[in-house]
């Protein structure tokens, strides 16, 4: 019983454990850790403020030449949907691809194995892998020169020119091919304002506190940026550096992540100790004559310790074995439920925790049955003597009662969460849904695909978009005509779907009508509420005219709205075309 009881709590605290372990020391690991910040973005426009870790191209340049105190800056983007890449032979590998400057592993420190960074990431087309991905193409000494394309555009190739380590697992960056920044267009890469899709780090020199470079970023900011114009406009914007190894356990969900299992682990561990001890005491009464005895043969108290001792590393012995066999028997589960591989979590952070628990273990094991058991009288061996062990066992009793009483409460709490997370509405329709990415495909194949697919007598309808709800979407900026207000607020952009999307998934629109190809638009209800901040639209949003900062050039060509929606989640804007317009649609 001692054995099961505690066996299958150091199971399961030890994952627990090792899973609030491996999230605390997310980015623990890279040289010099403490100087390297990400830029954050502060942006307020009309009163209402939000924080983004998404910057425009140019500013990691401008804080290496404006910003005293930086040794290096250097930034990421991500371009491709998916994590697919084709070898020559055609066949899949997958890895995490972004673009990365030539300053990438002066930041982040990863050893390298083939090729000179600063060269590769200079030059276009040419990409940088992990080791991992690496081995998938060829051994190490054969990849460099090997080229490999993308689903997505397979008509872009790149040429592997290096190889360095992987990333950890407990690290924000899993990146598996860097490819040189100046690939992408100059108009991205250096510009200030919008397209925030980069995420931006510095390495500061010794000594420098972050603190004190505000005024620096603001002068930056003067040089680079329209400032006085934004705040007329009732828009401003300011940067700010925050420590990168903090960047994911200040993160709200990781944060109650870490409480939440904390605590279970805890919670678990004492009842299995709690178990453990009830058990070591009720054989106290059985023992006490043994006991006596031994003290009639001249036992001293070290004796009886060092007799615990032996006992005690017994049962832990075979209750650690019991849980390795556990752990090792649902590892699959046990890796589905953390998300992450069960290897990646022994760290030394885990292993210092469980050695601690082992150890805390042991001594409580030994201490206090000793104690118990030196105050024996030795008279027990010629009198019947039965110990009263009421008030430990009801102290006990007692707090595994509460401990019980707190996981059933908890476990009632989770149920209730997880059943109305996957019950809850979305404000649309997903039954008998299927769906299926087409990119890299030819519009002619797609359009070929959905004619044949209508055709099958058990598909009810086939509809095409840009993207789902589920998978979020594009942000931009609207305006309207001809006035001096300037951005007005950021929307989802859904961008275009068929005619029968919004039926299919029972999408109610509540005024107006579907928009045609053109400069056509619909938009949500929130959409609608949020416009009444800016303009007076008493007669309603039908007919009115907006501007979207993608898609009317040079704040020309405005859209007018045909048609108002219902919210599914988000504010979004919806843009539709016809079947023969679809074209338009993918990048």
């Amino acid at each position: 019983m001692k054995v099961f009881s505690l066996g299958v709590g150091i199971a399961i605290s030890f994952v627990l454990i090792a899973k609030v372990c491996f999230e605390s020391s997310y980015d623990d690991f890279y040289k010099d850790v403490d100087r390297i910040y990400t830029i954050i973005t502060d942006y307020t426009q009309h009163g209402n403020s939000s924080s983004s870790a998404r910057i425009s191209g140019g500013v990691a340049l401008g804080f290496m030449q404006y910003v005293p105190g930086v040794e290096c800056a250097t930034r990421t983007t991500g371009y491709f949907s998916t994590n697919n890449f084709k070898k020559d032979d055609k066949s899949i590998i997958t890895g995490n691809f972004s673009f990365a400057d030539t300053c990438f592993f002066d930041v982040f420190h990863r050893p390298i194995l083939i090729g000179n960074p600063k060269k590769i990431l200079n030059e276009k087309y040419h990409v940088m892998v992990s080791r991992r991905f690496a081995e998938k193409i060829a051994p190490l000494d054969e990849v460099v020169g090997k080229q490999i394309s993308h689903e997505d555009q397979p008509g872009l190739v790149m040429t592997i020119a290096g190889v360095f380590e992987d990333f950890p697992d407990n690290g924000s960056m899993h990146y598996d091919v860097l490819m040189a920044m100046n690939t992408y267009p100059d108009w991205s890469t250096h510009n200030w304002l919008g397209n925030d899709r980069y995420s931006d780090y510095v390495k500061l020199q010794e000594g420098t506190n972050p603190a004190l470079l505000r005024s620096a970023i603001r002068l930056m900011q003067e040089k680079n940026q329209p400032l006085t114009e934004m705040e007329k406009e009732g828009r401003s914007i300011r940067y700010y550096l925050s420590p990168f190894n903090k960047f994911h356990t200040s993160d709200p969900f990781v944060r109650t992540l870490i409480i939440i299992l904390s605590v279970v682990s805890v919670v678990l561990l004492g009842v299995s100790l709690m178990n453990y001890g009830l058990i070591a005491i009720s054989e106290m009464v059985e023992r006490s004559k043994q006991i006596g005895v031994l003290k009639c043969y001249g036992a001293q108290s070290a004796d009886l310790y060092r007799m615990l001792i032996t006992k005690t590393l017994a049962t832990v012995g075979l209750s650690l074995l019991l849980s390795v066999v556990l752990i090792w028997a649902f590892q699959p589960l046990i890796e589905e439920l953390m998300g992450v591989k069960l290897l990646s979590m022994l760290i030394p952070e885990t292993l210092i925790m469980l050695a601690g628990i082992l150890l805390l273990l042991i001594v409580l094991s030994v201490v206090i049955p000793g104690y118990l058991y030196s105050r024996v009288p030795v008279g027990v061996v010629f009198r019947r003597y039965k110990a009263n062990k009421r008030t430990w066992k009801l102290s006990l009793l007692l707090f595994q009662f509460v401990i019980n009483i707190f996981l059933l409460c908890f476990l009632l709490v989770v149920s209730a969460q997880y059943n109305k997370a996957l019950n809850a509405d979305v404000s649309y329709s997903y039954d008998r849904l299927y769906y299926s990415y087409a990119r890299g495909v030819s519009t002619e194949n797609i359009v070929r695909c959905v004619a044949l697919l209508k055709k099958q007598p058990k598909i009810e309808a086939v509809e095409r978009a840009y993207g789902l709800p589920l998978d979020g979407a594009s942000g931009n900026n609207i305006y309207l005509p001809n006035d001096s207000q300037g951005e007005l607020f950021n929307v989802a952009d859904c961008y275009s779907v068929t005619a029968g999307f919004l039926d299919m998934l029972q999408i109610p629109i509540e005024e107006g009508r579907l928009s045609k190809p053109g400069n056509e638009v619909m938009v949500s209800r929130r959409f609608v509420e949020k416009m009444k901040e800016f303009a007076d639209w008493k007669d309603g949003a039908i007919g009115k005219e907006i501007l979207i900062s993608e898609h009317s050039d040079n704040h020309r060509d405005p859209f007018v709205i045909t048609g108002i929606y219902s919210d599914y989640g988000r504010r979004c804007l919806l843009h539709h075309y016809c079947l023969y317009g679809i074209g338009r649609i993918y990048r």
